[in-house]
C-alpha cells in the first residue's frame, strides 16, 4: 500500500479545479442569447479563455456571480417600485381627503 506521507508534493486537501462552461451553457443559465454572452465577454464583464480549438470557456463561478448580481438588482428595483406605488397611494389619499374637506367647507 502507498504511504501518502512519503510523497511530499501530494496535497493534504483535495484539489478543487475550477469549472469552465461554454458560451451556450452560460447563455442558457443567464437566460440570454449566445451573442449577448459574447458581448459580455468582449465588454469585459465576463472573463473567458480560449481552448486550443478556438472555443471560449467561461468560469462557472463568474456566471453565477453575474446571475446573483442581476437577481439582487431586480429585487432592489422591485422594492423601489413598491415604495413608489405606496407613496403614490398615500399622496392620492391625502389629496382626496383635502379635496373632500375643501368641498365640505364651502
Amino acid at each position: 500500500m502507498l504511504d501518502k506521507s512519503s510523497i511530499p508534493w501530494l496535497p493534504k486537501q483535495p484539489v478543487v479545479w475550477p469549472t469552465y462552461i461554454s458560451v451556450g451553457v452560460a447563455a442558457e443559465r443567464l437566460g440570454v442569447s449566445r451573442s449577448w454572452v459574447s458581448r459580455l465577454i468582449r465588454d469585459g464583464r465576463l472573463h473567458a479563455i480560449k481552448t486550443v480549438g478556438g472555443h471560449r470557456r467561461i468560469l462557472e463561478s463568474e456566471v453565477l456571480t453575474l446571475l446573483a448580481a442581476r437577481e439582487a438588482e431586480a429585487k432592489e428595483a422591485e422594492n423601489a417600485e413598491e415604495t413608489v406605488e405606496s407613496q403614490s397611494t398615500e399622496d392620492i389619499t391625502e389629496h382626496a381627503a383635502d379635496s373632500i374637506e375643501e368641498h365640505e367647507g364651502r
